[in-house]
């Protein structure tokens, strides 16, 4: 799958990162964002699951990550034509196959029935990248009795963090995230629950709302948020939230 950007782009990435753009090749991909509640007895909250990568992995080395990778042709274990949530994105059925096998195999959790996963969001990794994922979101409840074990091998730890502490700590320099872990952890901090964050997500819009992000910063801006009509500066980018937004 190949996706087309703008010429004046690619043409910018073939002269600053010495290889051409066009020649990366973008993969399907699933990820699966996990929450739980805690603290259950007095106020409340939600926790999600971040996942650190190893230092070695040749893409987001030692960056918090969810849970996800490439879909491969065995999750389309139905052998049926692709569905499409969005327009050329990845089918929809395999890709939450892939998600529930990821999740296995990266930290040992067991999230049942691929079609309980409600889709959230779609995001491309941009042409600078050497390597590009064209990802399906997914969002799921932890289990009863389960918690996550790192493989050692793509994850070599497993935290859980409240979405306003784990984005205060990408503020402070101390958790590094892709934009997209990001945007998803600022959504999450609508909901006081792991029963209201997915029934919000079971009914979310697809495809969602487009993104916009400041290059300086990292800060990716919905068209709920004031700045995203004000900076007529922020780049949009190939990311749609259809949670929280």
């Amino acid at each position: 799958m190949m996706l087309r950007v703008d010429s004046r782009d690619e043409k910018a990435v073939e002269d600053s990162a010495g290889y051409d753009p066009r020649s990366v090749a973008i993969r399907p991909a699933a990820t699966v964002i996990v929450v739980r509640d805690f603290d259950t007895t007095s106020v409340g909250g939600l926790e999600v699951l971040l996942c650190r990568r190893r230092s070695a992995s040749p893409f987001v080395a030692n960056m918090q990550v969810f849970p996800g990778g490439g879909i491969d042709p065995d999750d389309d274990i139905a052998h049926t034509p692709p569905s499409f949530p969005y327009p050329g994105g990845p089918a929809l059925e395999a890709a939450r196959v892939a998600a529930v096998r990821e999740a296995k195999e990266e930290t040992s959790l067991e999230l049942g029935t691929p079609a309980a996963l409600p889709l959230i969001g779609r995001w491309i990794t941009p042409p600078l990248a050497p390597r590009r994922y064209d990802t399906l979101f997914f969002l799921a409840v932890l289990p009863d009795g389960q918690e996550p074990v790192p493989d050692e091998t793509e994850v070599v730890d497993c935290s859980w963090w409240s979405p306003w502490d784990a984005v205060d700590a990408w503020e402070a320099g101390e958790l590094e995230f892709v934009t997209p872990t990001l945007r998803f952890l600022m959504s999450l901090q609508n909901y006081r629950s792991a029963a209201e964050a997915l029934a919000a997500a079971r009914a979310a819009s697809t495809p969602g709302t487009r993104v916009r992000v400041d290059d300086e910063t990292g800060w990716p801006w919905l068209p709920s948020d004031e700045e995203f009509w004000a900076d007529s500066g922020l780049r949009r980018t190939f990311g749609w939230v259809g949670l929280g937004s």
